[in-house]
C-alpha cells in the first residue's frame, strides 16, 4: 500500500517579505528626503503688480441669449469687432458676466 499524502492548499499570506520592503524603502526615503533641494518659485510683490488703465470692458450673457456690452444690447458679431478695437488701442481687462 501506498500512503500518498495530500497537498492542502496554503490559505495564509505570508507578509513578513512585504513589511521588509516597506521598512527598506522607509528608510531609503528618510535618508534621501533631507538632501534634496525644494524647488523656489518667485512669487511677485504687492508693488509690482500691473496697473490696469481704465475701466474694464463689461459683457454681460442674459440667460435668453442676448449679448450686452457696458449696458447696450449688440450682436455677437459687432461686439467682438468692439472689444478687438479697443483692445487695440488700450489694454483693458475685460469682464464676462
Amino acid at each position: 500500500m501506498s500512503r500518498t499524502r495530500k497537498r492542502r492548499m496554503m490559505n495564509q499570506i505570508n507578509v513578513v517579505p512585504y513589511i521588509d520592503v516597506t521598512l527598506v524603502l522607509l528608510v531609503i526615503f528618510m535618508v534621501t528626503a533631507p538632501m534634496t533641494n525644494p524647488g523656489m518659485v518667485e512669487l511677485p510683490k504687492v508693488g509690482q503688480a500691473l496697473k490696469q488703465s481704465g475701466d474694464p470692458i463689461v459683457v454681460t450673457v442674459k440667460k435668453e441669449g442676448t449679448v450686452m456690452m457696458d449696458g447696450r444690447e449688440m450682436e455677437r458679431d459687432d461686439m467682438l469687432a468692439l472689444i478687438r478695437q479697443k483692445l487695440s488701442e488700450a489694454e483693458k481687462p475685460v469682464v464676462v458676466s
